[in-house]
C-alpha cells in the first residue's frame, strides 16, 4: 500500500484532463503532439522528479529507516509516469500567452512534492529490507516484496480510483469526489504510519554512522560525498552500472509500445482490444502471472543461489519477447492466444527481474549499503526512462512488427551484460 497515494495522485490527474475534454491528446514519450490544432509541451512526470531526487534524498547512511512518507517506486513492471505525461497542459493556452496558468504551477509543485516523498520512503523501504533481513531472507522475500509492490500499484490505481468514480456518480461533481477519496486515503495512511511506528522491528544495524554531537551540516556533507565516492570506486562499478542499464533493455522498450499495440487498429499493426479486454488481458492475466513470476524467482534463487540462477533468469527475460513478435505477425482475434501469450511474456519478465533485484543488492553490500542500493535504484529507473524515451519514435517509423524483432535484437544485449556480471557474483550469494 506505500504507493497507493502517489499512484492515485498520477491517475486522478489523467482522469481528470481525459474529463475536460483533451481526451484526443497524444502524449509520448514525455513530449506531447499536436492534435485537433493544439500544441502541448514536453513534460516532467512525478517519477522522473523521483529519479532525479532518488540519490540525493539520503545524505548518510542507515538514518532512521521507516519514514512517514508514502509512494514505494519500482521499477519492477509497472510505470505510474506513463498516467501523468498530460500534467504539461496546453502550451499556447488559447493563444493568450505563454506562460501557465497559476494552477498548473500549483499541481508541479505537488508532484515534485510527491517525487520527493516518494523517493525518501522508497529509500527508506529498501534500506530497512536490506538490514533486517539476512542475505539468505532477502532472495527468498524478493518476489513476496515486489507482490505487495503490485498490490499496492493494484489498490492505488483500481481501488481508489473506483472509489473517486463511485462518488462521482452520486455527486456528479470531480473534484468533489477527488477531494474526498484523496482524504480517505490520507486518513489511511496515517493510521499505517502510526502503526509502523509501533509494529516494524529495529534491527540493531538501523543507526546512524555520524554520532549525534557531530552530525554538524558539514560533516553529513561530506559524508554525502563519500557515500557517492565510494560508490563510484567499488570494484566493477563500471561493469555494474552498465549492467543495470542495459539487462532490462529489452523489456524497456517493450514495456512503452506494449499498451499502445493492444488497442492499435489492425490496419495500424496493433490488436484493436476495446479497454475492458485491455484491463482482462494485461491489468488481471497479467498482472497475476508477473507476479507468480516473481514470487517463484525469488525462491528459485534462494534455493540455488544467485550465480546459478542468472541464466535462467536472462533466458526468463528475453525469450518471452518473441510473444509479441507473434502477436504482431499474426494479430489473432482469439482472445485467449492473445492472453496466454501476455502471461507467458509477463511470466518471464516477473522471473527475470529477480535477478536483477539481487544483483543491486549483491553490488550494494559493504559500507554504505543503504545509500548505494538508492543510487542503483536511480540507475534502474533510468534504464527504463532512456529507452522509453525513443520508442515511440522508433515504432512510428518501423512499425509494430520490425519494432518487436528490435526488441528481439536487444535482447543481445542482455545476454552480454550477464556474461561479464556472472564472473563476478559470490558463488555463495543469495544460497539459503
Amino acid at each position: 500500500m506505500g504507493m497507493g497515494t502517489h499512484l492515485v495522485l498520477c491517475t486522478r490527474h489523467s482522469i481528470f484532463y481525459r474529463k475536460q475534454h483533451l481526451r484526443d491528446d497524444v502524449y509520448q514519450n514525455g513530449r506531447t503532439e499536436r492534435r485537433n490544432g493544439l500544441v502541448h509541451k514536453p513534460a516532467l512526470s512525478a517519477m522522473d522528479y523521483q529519479t532525479l531526487l532518488e540519490p540525493v534524498c539520503r545524505h548518510h547512511q542507515d538514518q532512521k529507516m521507516v519514514d512517514p512518507f508514502h509512494a514505494d517506486s519500482d521499477v519492477c513492471g509497472i510505470h505510474p509516469a506513463d498516467a501523468v505525461h498530460s500534467t504539461a497542459g496546453r502550451g499556447d493556452y488559447g493563444g493568450r500567452n505563454n506562460n501557465p496558468p497559476h494552477g498548473q504551477q500549483n499541481r508541479t509543485m505537488l508532484f515534485i512534492i510527491t517525487a520527493f516523498a516518494s523517493a525518501t520512503h522508497d529509500i527508506a523501504a529498501d534500506g530497512f529490507y536490506m538490514l533486517a533481513l539476512k542475505q539468505s531472507d532477502q532472495a527468498a522475500f524478493v518476489g513476496i516484496r515486489s507482490t505487495f509492490y503490485r498490490l499496492a500499484s493494484i489498490f492505488g490505481q483500481g481501488v481508489l480510483v473506483a472509489i473517486a468514480g463511485a462518488i462521482e456518480l452520486r455527486t456528479e461533481n470531480i473534484p468533489l469526489s477527488w477531494t474526498i477519496t484523496m482524504l480517505v486515503t490520507a486518513v489511511l495512511f496515517s493510521l499505517v504510519t502510526f502503526y509502523h511506528l509501533f509494529a516494524v522491528p529495529k534491527p540493531t544495524s538501523d543507526k546512524s554512522t555520524l554520532a549525534a554531537d557531530a552530525a554538524t551540516a558539514g560533516a553529513i556533507f561530506r559524508e554525502f560525498g563519500r557515500t557517492f565516492a565510494t560508490y563510484f570506486t567499488k570494484p566493477g562499478a563500471l561493469l555494474a552500472i552498465v549492467f543495470m542499464l542495459l539487462y532490462r533493455l529489452p523489456e524497456a522498450f517493450l514495456i512503452k509500445m506494449c499498451m499502445p499495440f493492444l488497442v492499435a487498429s489492425k490496419e495500424s499493426g496493433g490488436l484493436e482490444l476495446s479497454t475492458a479486454e485491455v484491463g482482462i488481458v494485461y491489468g488481471t492475466i497479467g498482472v497475476i502471472f508477473l507476479t507468480l513470476g516473481g514470487i517463484l524467482g525469488g525462491l528459485f534463487a534462494s534455493r540455488i543461489c544467485l550465480k546459478k540462477s542468472i541464466w535462467w533468469m536472462a533466458g526468463c527475460m528475453t525469450l518471452p519477447c518473441l510473444t509479441f513478435v507473434y502477436l504482431a505477425i499474426a494479430q489473432p482475434d482469439n482472445l485467449f492466444a492473445i492472453s496466454t501469450a501476455i502471461a507467458i511474456e509477463q511470466f518471464g519478465y516477473g522471473f527475470g527481474f529477480t535477478a536483477y533485484m539481487l544483483y543491486m543488492m549483491y553490488f550494494s553490500e559493504g559500507e554504505f549499503k543503504t545509500s548505494h542500493y538508492a543510487i542503483c535504484t536511480a540507475f534502474m529507473a533510468l534504464s527504463m526512462m532512456i529507452p522509453g524515451m525513443f520508442a515511440g519514435y522508433i515504432q512510428e517509423a518501423i512499425g509494430y512488427t520490425d519494432f518487436f524483432w528490435l526488441v528481439m535484437i536487444c535482447c543481445f544485449a542482455t545476454v552480454v551484460v550477464t556474461i561479464f556480471a556472472d564472473r563476478r557474483i559470490d558463488p555463495e550469494y543469495g544460497k539459503k
